[in-house]
């Protein structure tokens, strides 16, 4: 059954195998071609649920972007618009919403337009506001008037003022 060779190999003759050792090599083989089937098997099970649950953090890193981006959007559309606060010789006096980059003038005509009392002449109509501002025009019965422009910088926690003064010429 075993030949050696003159440098020491063994050599096994399936012929000269008798049946009993026939069946015990038969059942060998068998034995590691099922755990070779159930091992690579098992793998492949395993392989298919990591794709699976790969899959599934995909959709998930998927619709999270999707919520920060419709996040950004509607930061981005807030962004676009700013609130300010005109007082004085207005004829609608309170709060207006205006779209970003706007001017002075766009916030006295949302505020309903100038009295005819208003005094403008100190006034840059042309001044670009910022969220959050306050404008005040005053009438030309004030004899010192006074041009507030309010604005809060990072979020409210420090407050600017800024006041322009001018005498009026006008004789009361």
């Amino acid at each position: 059954m075993l030949n050696y060779s003159e440098e020491g190999e063994i050599h096994i003759r399936i012929n000269d195998f008798n049946k009993k050792n026939k069946i015990l090599l038969i059942v060998i083989v068998a034995i590691v071609a099922i755990i070779s089937y159930y091992f690579i098997f098992d793998r492949k099970e395993e392989w298919l649920n990591n794709q699976e649950q790969n899959l599934e953090i995909k959709e998930e890193i998927k619709t999270n972007d999707q919520i920060e981006n419709n996040s950004n959007e509607q930061q981005l559309e807030k962004n676009e618009n700013i609130i300010v606060h005109v007082s004085g010789a207005v004829n609608k006096e309170g709060i207006v919403e205006l779209k970003n980059n706007s001017r002075i003038i766009d916030a006295i005509d949302k505020a309903g337009g100038l009295k005819d009392e208003a005094d403008i002449t100190n006034i840059n109509l042309a001044y670009i506001i910022e969220d959050g501002m306050k404008i005040h025009i005053p009438s030309k019965e004030e004899k010192e008037s006074t041009i507030i422009v309010e604005s809060n910088i990072d979020s409210g926690t420090v407050e600017q003022s800024n006041e322009i003064k001018s005498n009026n010429n006008k004789n009361s």
